[in-house]
């Protein structure tokens, strides 16, 4: 189910994306990249949780989590990608949602790597507050806290399957710190 609602929430936002014009194209031209190995093509990599504190109504029904979240990165092997990230709290009967989709290049060298996005959009709903609710594309200033260079590995985990591990560059090599991806496909 939860497999279900992550692909519904991410085939809205893809069925909605930003439209290519003169300028996009440009950046796209622009934009720095190299060609994505093997390993991390033909994946979907996906890290997320679900908090332990969950919501009742007041007649016993099950309501939610708390809060629950996912990032997912799809890489081509053209040195593009695709981040999705979502993000939902829960009061009660009050849902927030956050959606933010991304397409850019990356640059791959040797174990770094490097995202520079072109275009995307932010998606807000609240089902309390309809005036919290938006969609707009994301501004050119917004564009540079998604640029950043990561340390990566695809390895074999503790658990026997495949993972992409992430540190992001000048953080330390802690556990809190290290990403891990899981394929979804």
């Amino acid at each position: 189910m939860k497999k279900l609602f992550f692909l519904l929430s991410f085939v809205t936002i893809l069925s909605t994306s930003c439209k290519d014009d003169d300028t996009q194209s440009e950046q796209w031209d622009d934009s720095p990249r190299t060609e994505v190995p093997s390993d991390l093509t033909n994946a979907i990599w996906q890290v997320g949780s679900i908090s332990f504190g969950n919501f009742w109504d007041d007649q016993g029904q099950y309501v939610g989590a708390g809060h629950d979240g996912a990032i997912r990165y799809y890489f081509k092997g053209d040195g593009t990608y695709e981040m999705y990230s979502y993000i939902s709290v829960r009061s009660y009967n009050c849902l927030t949602q956050s959606y933010t989709y991304m397409k850019g290049t990356v640059e791959v060298n040797g174990d770094k790597i490097t995202f520079h996005p072109v275009e995307g959009k932010y998606k807000g709903a609240d089902n309390c507050a309809s005036s919290n609710n938006f969609e707009r594309p994301i501004k050119e200033d917004e564009k540079s806290k998604f640029a950043k260079t990561y340390q990566w590995e695809v390895a074999e985990g503790n658990d026997g399957e495949t993972h992409l591990y992430m540190l992001e560059d000048g953080l330390a090599a802690e556990p809190e710190n290290i990403l891990i991806y899981d394929n979804e496909m």
